[in-house]
């Protein structure tokens, strides 16, 4: 198969999360729960290499900064592959040990899963004490460090909702002024069909698979290969991660895709104030 122009991996290095999103159905993940080894980890880079992929990211159905090998495995992926190297996590885990350690790697980006600009907004979508205060301790020494030369694009990527819609012009003026680079809009979707709370987002399904799906496949923390993290009771692998082809992608469109409604996401920049 020729290569496609775009090729993404997204690489979970744990399916454990550390909060509980009102809009994440984990009560239903059924796959084995852990964190990726070294040697799963190898075999990833190994096949990143291989399948001339363009793009990595570390994300999947859980924090990765729980994995207690997260800023090592971060530094191999961006100086080992060629790969665009991009971090999701909700940022709790990214403490200022861990942000010194990634400031030493080649990390491209670290977008940061926030649905507020306050306690009070944050906790509509993810429930704790003082997390926000922690949250923004975190993000404020990563702007410090970016400040003195930290190679870095930092984003806020919230997932969109009623409560989130209704404050958007504070939250998106809040964030640039601390120093983001951009906020990626992402609409509510239903997960594949695990999510039902349809006052949440539309129900509404989209006509076939979104423009980016096409171009990603998803290794589970244990090796496993599946087209995508939604397949959270693991019902459609496609084979391990020793075996990878860039061709699984032409089996991307799976029976979860039918009742799934991801749509595109937009993109914000910090020139964008108002």
């Amino acid at each position: 198969m020729t290569p496609s122009k775009t090729f993404i991996l997204d690489v979970e290095l744990a399916d454990i999360c550390n909060i509980n999103c009102k809009m994440c159905p984990r009560e239903e993940l059924a796959r084995p729960k852990g964190f990726m080894n070294a040697k799963t980890f190898d075999m990833v880079i190994k096949k990143l290499n291989e399948t001339n992929a363009t793009h990595a990211i570390l994300s999947g159905f859980g924090e990765p900064g729980l994995n207690p090998n997260f800023a090592e495995f971060a530094d191999a992926l961006a100086s080992k592959t060629s790969c665009y190297t991009q971090i999701n996590s909700n940022g709790l885990p990214l403490t200022y040990k861990v942000i010194d350690a990634l400031t030493t790697t080649k990390v491209n980006a670290i977008n940061l899963n926030i649905n507020g600009h306050n306690q009070a907004e944050y906790e509509k979508a993810a429930p704790g004490k003082d997390n926000f205060k922690e949250l923004l301790s975190n993000i404020d020494y990563m702007l410090e460090k970016k400040k003195k030369g930290w190679d870095i694009s930092l984003k806020i990527q919230p997932t969109l909702l009623d409560e989130t819609n209704e404050h958007f012009k504070t939250f998106k003026n809040f964030w640039f002024k601390r120093g983001i680079d951009e906020i990626i809009l992402h609409p509510c979707n239903n997960r594949g069909g695990y999510y039902q709370d349809k006052s949440r987002h539309s129900g509404k399904l989209e006509k076939g698979i979104a423009p980016y799906c096409r171009h990603m496949l998803f290794v589970a923390w244990n090796g496993d290969v599946f087209s995508c993290s939604h397949d959270i009771k693991g019902k459609y692998k496609l084979g391990a991660i020793d075996a990878l082809q860039q061709s699984w992608l032409k089996t991307a469109h799976i029976p979860l895709c039918n009742t799934c409604n991801i749509s595109s996401f937009k993109i914000i920049k910090s020139n964008n104030l108002c």
